[in-house]
């Protein structure tokens, strides 16, 4: 089943906060997991999801999904998109699934400008920075 997998990941990920994670990259994949409980829940009307059934359909429909329902911008949703691969990352050696769901899939993102702090921005955040 796919929750228990993801639960699984997350929990790893915990495990390793201050050896190669960090605490906010926990709570984007436990965001991300209840994304995705959410979506099963409106999508298929269940808690969970047989992870041989995972294809490229099912994520352009969980994509859809937090597009739609939860009007996220496209870019934030390409994040939750990319962290759903990572946790079922592991699925694929365990034989648990016979191909990789996000083969072929392409991750929709627009092209953003940002704009550097000035000389005056930086050194009012220097203070704050130091504390």
């Amino acid at each position: 089943m796919l929750i228990p997998i993801i639960q699984q990941h997350n929990d790893n990920v915990k495990a390793l906060i201050g050896s190669g994670y960090s605490r906010p990259t926990w709570v984007k994949y436990n965001t991300t997991q209840t994304h995705i409980l959410d979506f099963l829940r409106w999508k298929y009307h269940v808690s969970d999801f047989d992870i041989r059934r995972l294809d490229i359909a099912f994520i352009s429909e969980l994509e859809f999904y937090l597009r739609s329902q939860k009007k996220i911008d496209v870019n934030t949703n390409a994040k939750y998109i990319k962290t759903s691969k990572r946790s079922f990352r592991n699925a694929s050696p365990k034989n648990w699934l016979d191909k990789n769901p996000f083969l072929g899939y392409k991750l929709k993102a627009k092209k953003t400008e940002r704009e550097f702090l000035t000389p005056a921005e930086l050194q009012a955040l220097e203070p704050r920075i130091l504390l």
